[in-house]
């Protein structure tokens, strides 16, 4: 799932730089918009200002509709309507954070 809709802006291996996205390796349990400082500065206002720690249920709403999660996000992605598909984005993103 996460190789179809996210790899194409997204990383996950430590240590790689970033795409059009941020390298999601290490995201789960992270604030969101503060992790790699190399690429802060391509974070919106208003993820870097939010108090968002990426844990399930935040990823849950944020992968489902990212713009009504967090309103002047920069991600364009529409989101997942389906939770099974949230749900394996979440298990991978899991299974990717030490």
């Amino acid at each position: 799932m996460f190789q179809v809709h996210c790899q194409a802006c997204h990383t996950t291996s430590e240590g790689i730089g970033y795409k059009v996205g941020p390298n999601l390796f290490g995201v789960f349990g992270a604030k969101a918009g503060q992790r790699d400082y190399s690429f802060e500065r391509h974070y919106s206002r208003a993820l870097k200002q939010s108090k968002i720690i990426w844990n399930e249920k935040n990823l849950h709403y944020f992968l489902e509709n990212p713009k009504g999660f967090l309103p002047g996000t920069k991600m364009p992605f529409v989101g997942f309507r389906n939770k099974k598909d949230r749900d394996h984005i979440i298990t991978y993103l899991k299974k990717i954070s030490p």
